[in-house]
């Protein structure tokens, strides 16, 4: 795996091929591709920590780190947000 990249511009053509290589290796849903508009939700966990070391809520221990949340709230608020997009867009 590569983990030093260098700061240099990608051809267009070059990133073109590249992602078709991907996107023809075993792709289980190749409609999706033709979609207008693809949305990829991230998360980042450690802004929940982060939030929660902050003097309003850190009586709550869940500034501590991610694992010591019981529940990865920043998955749930992902997939309610990803839900809202989909609500709207059917509305």
């Amino acid at each position: 795996m590569v983990r030093s990249y260098q700061d240099m511009p990608v051809d267009d053509s070059v990133l073109d091929r590249v992602l078709d290589a991907a996107r023809r290796a075993s792709f289980r849903w190749p409609g999706l591709l033709r979609a207008p508009v693809l949305v990829l939700p991230y998360v980042r966990p450690a802004s929940y920590a982060e939030r929660y070391a902050e003097p309003d809520k850190s009586a709550t221990g869940l500034g501590t780190g991610t694992g010591s949340w019981p529940v990865p709230y920043w998955h749930v608020d992902a997939g309610l947000a990803v839900m809202a997009m989909l609500v709207t867009v059917v509305d």
